[in-house]
Formats: C-alpha cells, sequence, structure tokens
C-alpha cells in the first residue's frame, strides 16, 4: 500500500503531502477529532479525570478543545484549497469552449 495515493497536480511534495501521506500511511484521518470525540473528552472523560484531579479535567477540556479547532481549521482550509483548484479548472474549461 502506497503511503499517499493522491500526489500535487505539480508533481512537487510539500511539507503538507508528505504530512498527509505519513497521516494515510499510518490511518489516521484529518477528520479523526470530531465533534463527538470533543463530547466524549469534555462530558466523560474530563469529569472521570476530576475525580482526582482538577488540573487534569481543564487539562482534558482544554486538550479537545483545541484539537477540535485544529482539525475543523484543516477541513475549512482543505475546502478552500479544493474550491480555488476548482475556479481554476473551470476557467480552463471555460476557456477551451468556443
Amino acid at each position: 500500500m502506497r503511503p499517499c495515493s493522491r500526489t500535487p497536480a505539480s508533481g512537487g511534495t510539500s511539507a503538507y503531502w508528505r504530512l498527509l501521506g505519513f497521516l494515510r500511511a499510518h490511518r489516521v484521518r484529518p477528520h479523526l477529532f470530531s465533534g463527538i470525540e470533543f463530547q466524549m473528552g469534555v462530558f466523560i472523560v474530563a469529569p472521570l479525570a476530576g475525580m482526582f484531579s482538577v488540573v487534569a479535567m481543564l487539562a482534558f477540556i482544554a486538550g479537545s478543545a483545541v484539537l477540535m479547532l485544529a482539525f475543523e481549521a484543516l477541513l475549512v482550509y482543505k475546502l478552500w484549497r479544493h474550491t480555488r483548484r476548482f475556479e481554476r479548472v473551470d476557467s480552463d474549461i471555460r476557456a477551451l469552449l468556443p
């Protein structure tokens, strides 16, 4: 199995594509941490950790929030990049049409 089946159209390897290949090779998807995992971290794991330490509870809540925001930002960035690529391909197709 190849680490990354998709490569950039330019053929180059940027840090983004190397990271994506690494994550795919280890079966990690960009949408790994979603709202369900956030709720589990805040409403199940954090109170259990809070039984032992308030700092641990706050750390789980903060960590869940940071991970969810990071993965959501990644999804928005990927959507933006695909939109830009679509606009470029659309303009190329329109240029070919009479």
